[in-house]
């Protein structure tokens, strides 16, 4: 009986640890697909991904992304999202939805969104894409050049890279100015112009207006018919519809005059005049149209056709632009020279009408024109030539930061510098991306190996002068810039006050950066000119010079050198800093390769 019990408990003690085994089996079990349902449905231990989501909103600098959680059932979801070309690249955020901000306008951007669960490994990536909305541009239309059916339009350029211009009077323009024609005389032409790039929606419109100039009467075809106190006229109708007409007479060598009211008819008479005086109608200026310009390097002539006011003479006069400097040519013909002209300056040119007996001058504007540069040579044949300079796109292998910029300028050329620009015909000239042919862009990726990577670039001797205000300037003279820039982004802040032109892929453009960056760079000197009688003596004298020239950078710099036969020269200034690192911070905001002067230097200078 007593071994029976015992056995008896025995299996009951077996059965119970079974019993107890089964259920912490259970219970792992139930544990494991626990925690597998927490994560997500479709594997074990991962969060299912985001299967809905769509760009909500866009702006010109941000884009709005929406998208709904993986399973409404399960709270707790946070979310990692990328965007390889934001200024960001990725950002976690416990919303379903996302404002991606600073980012360029007319772009495409690629983002993913990664659902996460404590404890549970990210879900896979649900990739989406948005576009930024082209900017406006800043500013109005402006109208220039206006005749009886045509006028220039221009714009400020759109930060925007890679855009084009809608106008309304003429069509898709890639650049921003557009001469608009075909124009009705006499009109108040609304002109529209607004940023397009294939595949983003229009930028908003800015508007100018535009009023065509009337169609003047036939002197030829006028009538009079002229009696003791009257003076009768008849003539033919301008070409411009809807015209009201005035007539003025006025008597000769007096300051009396009388104006008949605008009318619509072709004729007027003036009565109660004096008997036996003489009477004047107002002169006719010459057609702007008919100019044509020929030049040198010191001198502008232009022909035209003349007046249909008989007996009358004519005035050039020649204003050299950004100057007070004034040649003026008279001639009883239609045509005239303004001589003793500035070789490579652009100059505005108007035309007088003369007649004496006390008629007034009538002055009509002619194109801008611009006098031949000094001939000569540049160092090599590499350099372009322009109005008396010569310019060259230093490419390569390797970049090169600005000081060593200036350094190799002036290696090819004594004479040279970094590009620096004084007028806007010569910007004109260098902007012009497709003539230039100046192959930035494609020979910067395919060649400069150490270029930063927001390339694309070279160095010019544009600054931006602390000291004085913030202005910018040129490097070369410390000058101040006089002609209209067009910024890629808008100048950076300080330290970046270097300025470097970018390609932009249908134009050059402007932009600050720090003059440590490794990047081509654009040189600029004067034309090499040589009398032919000296040309044979200046080569013999050149081979046997031994001074390597520079050029101070200013005329607050004076050259030294270390005496008779040196091989270098130098330039100093004087400047009064509080400690030794402003010293050479000022130092360096004169010019880029300047430095202090070491006290054991001065052993043996002279000036």
């Amino acid at each position: 009986m007593s071994s029976q019990a015992d056995r008896g408990r025995s299996l009951f003690c077996f059965y119970r640890l079974l019993l107890v085994a089964a259920a912490a089996a259970l219970l792992l079990c139930d544990e494991a697909a626990a925690q597998g349902t927490s994560c997500g449905k479709l594997l074990p231990g991962q969060v299912d991904p985001v299967t809905v989501a769509a760009v909500r909103s866009a702006t010109n600098s941000s884009i709005t992304v929406d998208w709904l959680p993986p399973d409404r059932g399960i709270t707790g979801y946070f979310y990692t999202l990328s965007c390889p070309s934001c200024p960001t690249q990725q950002h976690n955020t416990t919303d379903e939805t996302f404002t991606f901000r600073d980012l360029n306008g007319a772009t495409e951007y690629s983002f993913s969104i990664q659902a996460g669960l404590r404890n549970c490994r990210l879900s896979p990536a649900f990739h989406l894409s948005g576009i930024t909305y082209l900017n406006k541009v800043p500013g109005r239309v402006h109208i220039s050049d206006v005749t009886e059916t045509s006028f220039r339009a221009r714009w400020a350029a759109s930060p925007d890279v890679g855009v084009e211009y809608e106008v309304s009077c003429a069509g898709r323009v890639p650049d921003t100015t557009a001469v608009c024609t075909g124009q009705p005389s006499g009109a108040s032409v609304t002109v529209t112009v607004r940023p397009v790039k294939t595949g983003f929606p229009p930028a908003p419109f800015i508007h100018g207006t535009a009023l065509t100039k009337l169609f003047p009467i036939d002197a030829s075809l006028v009538s009079l018919s002229v009696r003791e106190t009257s003076i009768h006229l008849t003539w033919a109708a301008s070409i411009t519809e809807g015209v009201l007409y005035r007539v003025t007479c006025r008597r000769v060598s007096t300051e009396n005059s009388t104006s008949l009211p605008p009318s619509k008819y072709l004729s007027a008479t003036f009565s109660n005049v004096q008997s036996g005086e003489a009477y004047n109608l107002k002169l006719f200026g010459i057609d702007p149209s008919s100019a044509q310009y020929s030049s040198n390097e010191t001198a502008i002539s232009v022909t035209w056709q003349p007046s249909s006011t008989s007996g009358v003479s004519y005035q050039l006069t020649c204003k050299r632009v950004g100057s007070g400097e004034v040649s003026t040519a008279s001639s009883p013909t239609p045509s005239a020279t303004c001589g003793s002209l500035q070789s490579g300056q652009e100059y505005e040119l108007r035309v007088a009408v003369k007649k004496a007996g006390g008629f007034d001058d009538v002055i009509t504007a002619l194109s801008n024109q611009l006098t031949n540069g000094n001939r000569g040579s540049c160092a090599t044949a590499d350099w372009l030539q322009f109005n008396g300079f010569c310019y060259l796109l230093v490419k390569g292998s390797n970049g090169r930061n600005l000081t060593a910029a200036v350094s190799d300028c002036q290696r090819r050329d004594p004479s040279a510098h970094l590009l620096w620009i004084t007028s806007q015909s010569e910007m004109n000239w260098v902007m012009d991306y497709s003539a230039r042919n100046w192959r930035l862009r494609e020979d910067y990726r395919a060649q400069c190996r150490d270029c930063r990577f927001q390339g694309d670039a070279a160095w010019t001797g544009l600054y931006r002068d602390e000291a004085d205000g913030g202005k910018f300037k040129w490097l070369r003279d410390n000058s101040g810039i006089n002609v209209s820039v067009s910024w890629l982004v808008g100048p950076s802040r300080p330290p970046m006050n270097f300025g470097l032109l970018v390609d932009a892929e249908t134009r050059l453009l402007w932009r600050t950066y720090q003059p440590e960056a490794r990047h081509f760079h654009f040189c600029k000197a004067p034309v090499r000119v040589q009398q032919p009688e000296t040309a044979k003596n200046d080569a013999a004298d050149a081979a046997q010079e031994k001074t390597v020239r520079t050029r101070c950078p200013s005329a607050a710099w004076s050259p030294i050198s270390r005496g008779p036969g040196a091989s270098l020269q130098m330039c100093y200034t004087k400047i009064y800093p509080g400690s030794f690192p402003q010293a050479r911070e000022e130092c360096r905001r004169w010019a880029p390769n300047a430095d202090i002067l070491p006290a054991r230097s001065l052993h043996g200078l002279s000036r």
